[in-house]
């Protein structure tokens, strides 16, 4: 068995959360994908954000052997994370400044297909299908190159007012 390693840098979170000060959560995502700044989950996954509308968010990641599980195929979780990056992201880009979304409350993902290298880059769309005061609904497709859904999720998060 050969041995791989891999090499990364992120950005210190904190900076950007404080630039970020008195941003809806629409021009936080749009100042985020314009500089080029990722969460340091989101970079040591490999999950870009591509597009960040009102109520939906783009991402994606590439498949990568460092993705996979013992059985050769994308790990469960990861599929899971890029699916609650993305409805979180697309409940943030509802929210007026001062507001966000501290925590995923529940998270359900089905998998229809597996995901290796040769799938391709694999896009996942993040939609708000409920927004109240205190709590959110969203849902998330990822696709493959092909457009075959791959996965579903749906997920509730709380909505809490930011720090003061």
């Amino acid at each position: 068995m050969k041995e791989q390693s891999r090499t990364y840098t992120w950005h210190d979170p904190v900076p950007v959360l404080k630039a970020s000060e008195g941003l809806s959560g629409l021009e936080f995502l749009r100042s985020v994908r314009r500089e080029g700044i990722s969460a340091p989950m989101n970079t040591t996954l490999g999950i870009a954000l591509l597009s960040v509308e009102p109520g939906e968010v783009t991402v994606a990641f590439q498949p990568q052997e460092w993705h996979y599980n013992i059985a050769g195929i994308v790990h469960g979780g990861m599929v899971c994370t890029v699916a609650d990056t993305a409805m979180a992201m697309a409940v943030l880009s509802w929210l007026p400044a001062g507001s966000f979304p501290t925590t995923t409350t529940d998270n359900q993902t089905r998998f229809f297909r597996p995901i290796i290298i040769s799938t391709g880059l694999v896009r996942c769309v993040g939609t708000v299908r409920h927004l109240g005061r205190r709590t959110a609904a969203a849902q998330a497709e990822l696709h493959d190159t092909q457009g075959r859904l791959v996965a579903q999720a749906t997920t509730t998060c709380l909505i809490q007012p930011g720090p003061s």
